[in-house]
């Protein structure tokens, strides 16, 4: 991800992630919580941040430019593995 792709691909992980409550966790998970994520986890402030931090990664996936998917996590500590968030 750069820089500019940090407004749509913020818009694109809250449709997910309103999705995927929809679908598949309306009943189990509480919506709050999903709110909490989003707001938290999927702001476009969250992923400018992300950028910043050398231990943070954050890659998008595009199809005909658009983007259709996001990753991100960070590194732990020194041995090569990440967490994927």
């Amino acid at each position: 991800m750069v820089l500019h792709d940090v407004e749509e691909a913020s818009i694109i992980s809250k449709d997910i992630m309103l999705d995927t409550y929809e679908r598949f966790l309306k009943g189990y998970y509480p919506l709050q919580a999903v709110e909490f994520d989003i707001s938290n986890f999927h702001s476009s402030q969250h992923y400018q941040d992300a950028l910043k931090q050398p231990d943070r990664f954050v890659y998008v996936a595009e199809e005909n430019g658009v983007i259709v998917g996001i990753v991100s996590g960070r590194l732990v500590g020194e041995s090569g593995l990440a967490r994927i968030s």
